[in-house]
């Protein structure tokens, strides 16, 4: 048996304990644990979000329009590729083999054509299209030939002998749509001077006809006279069959009506009123003239936005009349306003022509022959422009006004203010601004020298026009585009105020004038690129223009205006129409410091539309009501923020989620209710399932007994200074680990 050595310190075996955790310990993993989970749940929502944020706008773009929008485009729709309403009467006679095609809006026939076969045809043109006259005749070509001398074909021999039996002065051949004519000219006398008119002979079959053409140089009547000449079909032939009409929505509608929404806001209809004065320096040896004539009157077109402040781009024609030229339109328009005038100065002029008085009464008829008869018209013209020449007549501006209409209330005109008083025949209000002029390139083509001398000036045809009492609005100014790298077939939107659908508040009139107090849209195509007689750009298209139309914008597929409508002249085989290039305007506005370019209320416009078009009616609502703010009388806004505000009712709202969170309080409190819910009960089972795995903060370890030798000497042995343990029942005492919260789990919280 092994001796015990008596000083050995036995340590009872005590079973192997988990290292005790301390209650602090303990809290930090909890803590630990909740913030973890938390990061989970803020990440999974983040992401969920993204998710469903690019999902939405997938989804809505490419979600057909439906409801409330597609009823919104559906309605710009009817409006699109609409023309001015031409009214193109044909009148067709089989025995005598002709067709003959007119606009109603611009000729007038005094035939009746309800009887069939009429030998002829008498037409005249308005006032406003210029001053001409045709008449349409149809002969037996096999008795004129009778008496025809000489060699030649039928047409030559037609024109030599008629040119003989009726005196003409001249004679030549001219091709027109392809076909040839003879033009013989004649001369007309009035009050001692002289006119010329012209006849064009054609044959086909056995029938010559012959078109007696009268027209001054004065407004567009010969352009109309070619125009019809060119139009006559000749039988035998079908009439042309128009096709069907059709409701379809054009493919390109959609993009279309975003353009005319965008900018129709920013089109306005223009009014100027003038006033100019005849004076007669030097009444010695005159007898009916008086030293001063005073005539007035006013004219419509077209404008546009192009700076916040109010500046209004139009045409020069539009914005600007010269003396000179308001008063020959003062006649071709049969203006009371220069009556006074007119009377006492053919009663003048017949005394000095003729050396004979004639009475006011006789003066009327006189006058009355040159408004119908477009050469004893120009004769008249003729004679004040001589004296015009000789300073015996001198015409300088008096006054002008212009008001411009910049939301969809009628523009009313008192028609009962006469002479000077047409001056206020028209009150401002909110929405009919008084404007002033600012600046013009548009050149005079009714000077003496252009007339007398067939020297007319040259330059290009627009204007600029500034709103006087702005009241703090900001104007939807829309974005100069430029005609530069135009071509040929490209799509073309003219809006506009043409004056064939202007309306009136008359019980008879077809159009009701608070109706068509809304622009009219027009579309077509770039037909050529041309240059006028000064080398400026001219922009032809095929999309109806007519009187009012002038200074419109035109726009191209992106909503950049690239021109202005200025000239317009439609037939029965299409629409022949002049813009100006839109990089005249930009430059006669560099030159007068006039800032170009969208502002806050177009953009916001923009904004909104883009928003409802997706079906975001409640994002749309946004920049609606910033538009209202900063325009109030904007034409459109209102009726979108209605419809906005029902679609939202209706539950068509399909605003982004997003959106919602950030500005819908009933998404905000339910999405903060739930992310409230999902933390507090992940919180609860995290500190449920801490409290079921320890139940206590510590285990109490068992009592230790300690066992010794029966006999301890009285001097005890010294111990060792580093004792040495048996066995492996030993305790740590190392500190416990501590995990900082400040690391990246805490960053992610």
């Amino acid at each position: 048996m092994q001796e015990q050595n008596p000083y050995l310190i036995k340590i009872p075996e005590v079973p192997y304990q988990r290292p005790l955790k301390s209650p602090s310990n303990s809290k930090n993993n909890i803590t630990k644990t909740i913030f973890g989970f938390l990061g989970i749940v803020t990440l999974t929502i983040g992401a969920g979000l993204g998710v469903l944020l690019v999902q939405s706008q997938q989804i809505f773009s490419e979600k057909a329009a439906e409801d409330t929008t597609a009823q919104k485009i559906a309605e710009i729709a009817k409006n699109l590729g609409q023309t001015s309403p031409s009214n193109i009467s044909v009148y067709t006679s089989g025995d005598l083999g002709y067709q003959i095609s007119f606009d109603k809006n611009y000729w007038t026939s005094t035939t009746d054509l309800n009887q069939p076969n009429q030998q002829t045809v008498n037409l005249s043109l308005n006032n406003q299209a210029g001053n001409a006259q045709v008449t349409f005749a149809a002969f037996d070509l096999t008795e004129k030939l009778k008496t025809a001398n000489g060699a030649g074909s039928p047409l030559e021999l037609l024109a030599q002998t008629y040119a003989k039996s009726t005196n003409a002065s001249s004679s030549e051949k001219v091709r027109m749509n392809g076909r040839d004519y003879y033009k013989l000219t004649y001369t007309l006398s009035f009050l001692n001077q002289k006119s010329q008119y012209y006849k064009y002979l054609t044959i086909n079959g056995n029938s010559y006809y012959v078109v007696t053409a009268k027209y001054s140089t004065f407004g567009n009547g010969q352009n109309f006279v070619d125009q019809f000449i060119s139009s006559l079909s000749f039988l035998p032939q079908n009439p042309a069959v128009k096709a069907a009409a059709t409701n379809s929505i054009p493919m390109a509608v959609l993009d279309e009506s975003k353009i005319v929404e965008l900018t129709k806001p920013s089109v306005f209809e223009i009014a100027h009123i003038y006033c100019n004065d005849i004076n007669i320096p030097n009444l010695s040896g005159t007898r009916y003239l008086k030293s001063s004539y005073t005539f007035c009157n006013g004219a419509l077109g077209s404008g546009f936005a192009i700076n916040k402040d109010g500046y209004i781009a139009t045409n020069g024609h539009v914005a600007k009349s010269y003396p000179e030229e308001a008063m020959v339109q003062a006649f071709l328009y049969k203006s009371t306003s220069i009556k006074p005038f007119a009377i006492d100065l053919i009663q003048e002029i017949a005394l000095i022509q003729t050396g004979q008085e004639i009475s006011s009464d006789q003066a009327a008829i006189f006058l009355a022959q040159a408004g119908n008869d477009p050469s004893v018209f120009q004769i008249l013209m003729n004679l004040i422009y001589k004296m015009m020449q000789q300073n015996l007549l001198v015409l300088k501006e008096n006054q002008n006004k212009y008001f411009v209409k910049l939301s969809n209330d009628p523009l009313v005109i008192d028609t009962g203010k006469s002479g000077i008083d047409i001056l206020n025949s028209i009150t401002p209000s909110e929405t009919v601004k008084e404007a002033t002029y600012v600046a013009s390139n548009y050149p005079n083509a009714y000077t003496v020298d252009a007339i007398l001398n067939n020297k007319p000036p040259t330059g290009s045809d627009v204007a600029i026009l500034k709103i006087v009492n702005p009241s703090n609005l900001i104007f939807p100014s829309i974005n100069l585009g430029t005609s530069d790298g135009l071509k040929e077939g490209s799509d073309v939107i003219v809006i506009g105020y043409p004056g064939l659908v202007s309306g009136s508040a008359s019980a008879d009139s077809l159009i009701n004038q608070k109706s068509s107090a809304a622009a009219t849209v027009t579309r077509g195509i770039i037909s050529a690129i041309k240059n006028d007689q000064g080398g400026l750009k001219l922009i032809q298209v095929d999309a109806s223009i007519d009187h009012g139309n002038s200074g419109g914008p035109a726009f191209d597929t992106n909503g950049n205006v690239i021109g202005i409508a200025t000239y317009g002249m439609g037939s029965t085989s299409g629409n022949y129409n002049f813009l100006r290039d839109i990089n005249d305007l930009k430059k006669l506005a560099s030159d007068n410091s006039v800032s170009i370019g969208t502002s806050s209320t177009y953009d916001q416009w923009a904004q909104g539309l883009n928003y409802f078009w997706i079906e975001h009616y409640r994002q749309a609502e946004i920049p609606f009501a910033q538009v209202q703010k900063d325009y109030p009388i904007h034409p459109t806004v209102i009726s979108y923020v209605t419809d906005s505000n029902t679609a939202i009712q209706k539950g068509q709202d399909k605003s982004g989620l997003l959106f919602l969170l950030t500005h819908d309080l009933k998404t905000q409190l339910v999405f903060a209710g739930i992310i409230f819910a999902v933390i507090g009960g992940g919180v609860g089972i995290i500190i449920f399932i801490h409290r079921k795995k320890t139940p206590g903060t510590g285990i109490t370890p068992p009592q230790q007994t300690v066992q010794t030798a029966q006999s301890i000497p009285p001097t005890p042995l010294p111990l060792p200074q580093q004792p040495t343990f048996v066995g492996q029942n030993t305790i740590p005492v190392s500190p416990p680990r501590v995990f900082s919260t400040n690391g990246p789990l805490a960053n992610n919280i």
